[in-house]
């Protein structure tokens, strides 16, 4: 508004502006210069925003249960502009916060006190031992016999033996009359190399373990040794 004589009735505002007091200015009247007054005049403007714990255009309600964003383990990137992405807090995570990190347990996401990278439960803290170790927080060495188990831990070939390799390591051998790694072992061919039978004798394999030595024609002998 223009300067005017202080007198509060003067002072008034455009239509769509409210007056919100006045301010000191400098009016000329019949060639004088006085003080009066100016009133300040502002203008209501509606700013639509989303409420704390909503974001976007339609202002949805950000991950979480209601009335706790992020399950109140962190902070929801709210607001109309916001993407309703929330930022855990220290060892919780997930798209609302609802988990904990590895290592964490419990509602407030406490650091286990398994012994080394040993794993616990995430509701109750209860450290989940591995093989070759055992105690409340897995400290103690243990002994684990893979063989022990029926082969249902560490699989050997039917046709294979296992054998116990320390704590925790096993290894399978393929059983008189196979060959192969323990996992696959097949039937040996007895007469592989001619079985340990004289150069001059035949072997013959009857596909299952035994193989006899016949020496050839011209030579005799037990089919090991010939002449």
């Amino acid at each position: 508004s223009s300067c005017r004589p202080c007198r509060a009735t003067t002072l008034r505002c455009r239509f769509g502006y409210r007056y919100a007091g006045k301010e000191d200015c400098f009016y000329t009247a019949f060639g004088s210069r006085f003080i009066g007054c100016k009133a300040v005049c502002v203008r209501p403007i509606k700013i639509r925003q989303c409420c704390p714990g909503f974001y976007g255009t339609f202002c949805t309600a950000c991950p979480g249960e209601n009335g706790k964003a992020c399950f109140a383990n962190g902070k929801c990137h709210d607001s109309r502009s916001g993407s309703g992405s929330c930022h855990c807090n220290g060892s919780f995570y997930g798209t609302a916060c609802e988990r904990c990190k590895p290592g964490h347990y419990g509602p407030t996401c406490k650091k286990c006190s398994c012994y080394g990278n040993t794993t616990c439960d995430q509701k109750n803290g209860f450290c989940r031992c591995p093989p070759d170790r055992k105690g409340l927080t897995c400290n103690k060495t243990a002994t684990y016999d893979k063989c022990s188990h029926g082969n249902v831990t560490f699989q050997c070939h039917q046709h294979a033996s296992c054998f116990q390799n320390g704590t925790i390591n096993a290894t399978c051998k393929c059983d008189y009359g196979f060959e192969g790694n323990g996992t696959n072992c097949e039937r040996t061919n007895m007469c592989k190399g001619n079985g340990g039978c004289s150069p001059h004798a035949d072997c013959k394999y009857d596909g299952i373990l035994n193989r006899t030595c016949t020496c050839k024609i011209n030579y005799e002998g037990d089919g090991f040794w010939c002449r």
